[in-house]
């Protein structure tokens, strides 16, 4: 076994073992009526807790991981709350610490992470709204963009996996309602990651590109085979490890924390943009 393959084969593990403790939540306090937790808010806080426990591990001793708001002091804007903030703490201190809860400047974040137990469609708009302020919000730091994603631990939709992946698409597209000044991308999703089942990917805009119908950023898709589940971590740990870099100044070459195996993407459609990254409240 090759030093990636063996790497791939210990996520492998790790993400058994983080899916798996959701069922066992749901074991030690089953709901007596549904298949559920008896407490679904409780069963949430533990989904979120398990997932920010996995990045503390996984991610460089200068990051750390929380829930709370992102903000801007001059500007006075405030996020809504976000279930996971990753952010940089070796370079900037939150201004408020609150148990596991921060409230940290704009600059700092480097990812930010909503979390669900079940996705639903009617989920993503929303979720994708308040992540899309926050990459609005972020715009134009000098720092690079943060990753955001919305990920779900499991998801009611159907068997059929490109299906729903495609059904998916057309709930990203309809997030960002046609606007003339269309969208820019640090406002736009960059992945919805399903664990066990599909994950959807934001790539590089095509900014360059003649055809105006095609002049966006395109989404890419993979997902149902279970022997490569490591890929929805390495998903989530690449989109941080990119942010992170970008925001690096002559710190010499970072060490690689990913490496995928040959899934397969293909493209699963284009969002129209107008530009890389623009300052906040900004929509010319």
């Amino acid at each position: 076994m090759t030093g990636p393959e063996a790497f791939r084969s210990l996520l492998n593990s790790r993400y058994d073992q983080l899916y798996g403790a959701v069922g066992r939540f749901r074991e030690l306090l089953p709901h007596t009526d549904n298949d559920a937790a008896v407490h679904s808010g409780e069963e949430g806080r533990f989904v979120e807790t398990l997932l920010a426990q996995f990045l503390e591990e996984s991610l460089p001793a200068r990051v750390a991981v929380g829930t709370g708001f992102v903000v801007d002091l001059e500007l006075e804007v405030c996020s809504s709350q976000i279930d996971i903030i990753v952010y940089d703490r070796q370079e900037y201190v939150p201004y408020l610490r609150y148990g596991s809860a921060v409230v940290v400047p704009r600059e700092a974040v480097l990812a930010a992470i909503s979390v669900k137990k079940n996705l639903r469609y009617a989920d993503i708009a929303p979720e994708l709204q308040a992540l899309g302020e926050i990459g609005s919000l972020c715009g134009m730091t000098g720092l690079g963009r943060p990753y955001l994603c919305l990920l779900g631990f499991d998801a009611k939709t159907g068997r059929d996996i490109p299906a729903v992946a495609q059904t998916v698409f057309g709930h990203i597209q309809s997030a960002y309602p046609e606007r003339q000044s269309r969208y820019s991308t640090n406002e736009l999703v960059d992945a919805i990651i399903v664990l066990d089942k599909f994950y959807i990917r934001k790539t590089k805009w095509r900014g360059d590109q003649e055809d105006e119908q095609r002049a966006g950023v395109p989404y890419m898709w993979t997902g149902g085979n279970t022997v490569n589940r490591n890929q929805y971590l390495q998903e989530l740990l690449h989109g941080i490890e990119f942010c992170l870099n970008e925001g690096r100044k002559n710190a010499g070459p970072p060490a690689k924390m990913t490496h995928f195996p040959q899934v397969g993407m293909a493209e699963i459609g284009v969002l129209p943009v107008c530009c890389e990254d623009r300052p906040f409240g900004r929509r010319d």
